[in-house]
């Protein structure tokens, strides 16, 4: 077994990454490439389904087999995840008539969600979903497609929702796993696991949505077509898979009750694993990975896509700089915020630039930066906009609290987790442990992990043995103290500015 091999494949906001594992969780080869986050209007977040998806996992197959030297015959199964959402209107051939529309970043469909509350109403709507209708939701997505671009929809063969694209094109066969069908609200019945006909009625067909199927369940074989475009051996299983973040849990051990996931990504998102989940809750609720466990999963609308916005918009000396071979854009702010204090001086940032999802559920949100003086300096903005982002972590923690779950820690990944700095600032506002995995590849592992558990190569329980803990992030109860003045003025900001925020 030491010569078998599986590979995941993850396509993120804005990068493709890929590993390939032995049987034993060891990562023999891992590669990255980059990708574009479209916004051609205000609102908008695009994919484009060819180029940033096919085209990505495309070369990430092809090189990581060139960089292992592996034979076709011994990659015995691949896996594939997306971001959420990623709704995809296909021909029959499974080419995309337009771009992916993207998760809840992406607000388009304000008028679909008004209507489909109206026409169904929102009881009947809970009832079928256990969850409101929302930017999150995938079904109002498709109706806009429907109602703003008629001539794509009537070329439309079916949809395709986050992986179910990849495995179309491996395949030739339209599946998605119920983790992430359970974001198409108010198509998805949540106590049946299963498409509901009477709320497809309101939207599209149901002949034009997916096959469903746990994500570990192999759906089909790499194509000859599709072998010969990735470099894949024909005939080689494809398990169909989950969404980046149900991935990314899994990566990390999250698989037991109790077990919490804080994903700091382009966004945050945030997954407690329940097997007695509330009767009423105000978070996202969906069918976990692992059988018998349901996700209850929170989020904030920015995270990595605003440090990121900082670095190119008021740093971007420093990215000039890294260009010509000088020091990391990121690591010099955050050699910057070393001379600044826990509260930043007085400064605090409200992180809605991009809108935002929970607590607050508005699209029409706006960020600030509150309490600028001309003695701050770049190095205040930055910290700032850390410790805001951990405010609104604070914040979607305390709907757990309030849902009655009980919160003994939390296993940290994505690319903030990587930096001990921010990992200690979110710990000391929050009051939370963080635990920061040996491995952290992200989505692609978990994909990995998917795949071996798809072959039944490995047992659940098997997997905690390919976690192992770098380190752990404690809360300092008196650098917690300090930001007691800046938590009132964070929490404060939106409902004093929401009239303005509004203003057209």
């Amino acid at each position: 077994m030491s010569r078998d091999y599986v590979m995941g494949v993850d396509i993120g906001t804005y990068q493709t990454k890929g590993v390939i594992c032995n049987l034993a969780g060891d990562v023999i080869a891992s590669r990255v490439s980059d990708h574009r986050l479209l916004t051609p209007n205000p609102g908008w977040a695009e994919h484009d389904p060819h180029q940033d998806w096919w085209e990505g996992l495309c070369e990430i197959t092809k090189g990581l087999l060139k960089d292992t030297g592996i034979e076709r015959s011994g990659l015995k199964g691949i896996c594939c995840s997306t971001v959420a959402a990623g709704i995809i209107p296909v021909d029959k051939k499974f080419i995309p008539l337009r771009n992916a529309l993207l998760y809840g970043i992406d607000t388009r469909c304000s008028k679909e969600i008004e209507y489909l509350n109206g026409v169904i109403g929102q009881d009947r709507i809970l009832e079928n979903c256990k969850e409101a209708l929302s930017h999150e939701s995938y079904g109002p997505k498709m109706l806009w497609i429907k109602n703003n671009e008629p001539d794509i929809y009537r070329r439309t063969a079916c949809f395709t929702i986050s992986q179910s694209f990849l495995n179309a094109r491996l395949t030739g066969n339209n599946v998605v796993d119920y983790y992430s069908a359970s974001g198409a609200h108010p198509l998805f019945n949540y106590d049946r696991l299963d498409w509901s006909p009477e709320m497809c009625g309101y939207v599209v067909p149901q002949e034009q949505l997916p096959r469903l199927a746990a994500a570990t369940d192999i759906i089909g074989y790499v194509t000859k077509a599709a072998a010969e475009q990735t470099g894949l051996g024909a005939g080689t299983p494809v398990a169909c898979g989950t969404t980046d973040a149900g991935a990314e849990a899994l990566s990390v051990g999250v698989m037991e009750p109790g077990d919490m996931m804080i994903m700091y990504g382009s966004t945050i998102y945030i997954l407690y694993l329940s097997d007695k989940p509330p009767a009423k809750t105000s978070l996202s609720i969906a069918p976990y990975v692992v059988k018998g466990l349901t996700g209850l999963c929170a989020g904030t609308a920015t995270s990595g896509s605003l440090t990121r916005w900082i670095r190119d918009n008021l740093a971007a000396e420093l990215v000039e700089a890294e260009e010509r071979g000088g020091e990391n854009a990121y690591d010099r702010l955050f050699d910057m915020i070393r001379s600044v204090p826990p509260g930043s001086d007085g400064v605090v940032v409200l992180p809605y630039f991009y809108g935002e999802r929970m607590p607050v559920c508005d699209p029409d949100a706006k960020g600030i930066i509150f309490g600028l003086k001309l003695s701050h300096t770049k190095g205040h903005i930055f910290r700032a906009a850390l410790e805001g982002i951990a405010f609104g972590i604070e914040q979607c923690l305390a709907l757990y609290r309030k849902s009655g779950l009980k919160i003994e820690g939390a296993t940290a990944v994505g690319g903030g987790a990587r930096n001990s700095a921010w990992m200690q600032m979110v710990s000391d506002i929050c009051g939370l442990e963080q635990h920061i995995p040996q491995v952290l590849q992200g989505a692609s592992y978990g994909d990995a992990m998917i795949a071996a558990l798809a072959l039944g190569a490995l047992e659940p329980k098997e997997l905690k043995k390919w976690i192992k803990i770098r380190s752990r992030t404690v809360p300092d109860h008196q650098t917690s103290a300090r930001y007691a003045v800046n938590r009132k003025i964070y929490n404060g900001l939106y409902q004093v500015n929401k009239q303005l925020m509004h203003l057209k």
